[in-house]
């Protein structure tokens, strides 16, 4: 489930929200977002390899012919920033980033867990490692000009560092009223967050599960419940 279908299956849309994207890959839900009127998107990408192409894609949505949502509801064009940084838990830190052989869409501030039952063992890593440094998401927000507390929507794709992007993110937590995050049942990455932790922390910050978990690894969309 992502956001967007869940908003859409409740009469709901991005419509004027302003949505953070920490784990932007290609930014591949761009046109989706901009055709169901996001006003504003802030893309995070760590890899240094894969954040040109996200610039370039972003880029594209300027000539992205308007949707029959926004033309009917006069939504101006999405506004788009794509930022490179790895958003985690400390600011000024560093942290290790793994890159995976799945054209960077595992890449992970964990090593993949590897056992007897492995869901993952088509997917390997390159065997680089890169040195990056850290930043949490409300100052990484700040240094480009939008304020934490102007969020909406929190979407993290984050390979098993959801907990942590949140832990560094109190203000943008404080004002957005939908979250979804990957979550896992079992370890994927060595040091990755479980469901069984992360949902008991977000309880505790007001977000109450919207969705049913009917994998072992799957997106969840959360709602403030405050």
């Amino acid at each position: 489930m992502n956001i967007l279908r869940y908003l859409l299956m409740r009469g709901r849309t991005l419509r004027n929200k302003t949505v953070v994207h920490v784990g932007a890959h290609y930014g591949e839900e761009a046109a989706r977002y901009q055709d169901w009127g996001a006003k504003t998107v802030v893309w995070f990408e760590a890899a240094p390899d894969i954040f040109p192409a996200l610039q370039k894609h972003i880029e594209t949505m300027a000539s992205h012919p308007p949707s029959l949502f926004c033309r009917l509801t006069g939504q101006k064009r999405t506004r788009h920033i794509a930022v490179q940084a790895l958003v985690g838990g400390e600011d000024g830190g560093s942290a290790e980033f793994h890159l995976f052989d799945n054209d960077g869409a595992s890449n992970s501030m964990f090593k993949m867990k590897r056992g007897e039952d492995d869901k993952f063992a088509q997917v390997r890593e390159t065997g680089e490692v890169l040195e990056l440094p850290m930043r949490t998401l409300d100052a990484a927000l700040d240094d480009v000009g939008i304020p934490p507390e102007t969020v909406d929507v929190l979407v993290l794709d984050v390979q098993g560092a959801e907990l942590m992007c949140l832990q560094g993110a109190a203000r943008t937590l404080a004002a957005i009223k939908y979250l979804e995050s990957e979550v896992s049942r079992e370890p994927v990455y060595e040091g990755g967050v479980l469901l069984s932790e992360l949902e008991p922390w977000l309880a505790g910050h007001d977000f109450k599960r919207k969705t049913m978990i009917r994998k072992s690894h799957m997106n969840a969309i959360y709602k403030k419940v405050r």
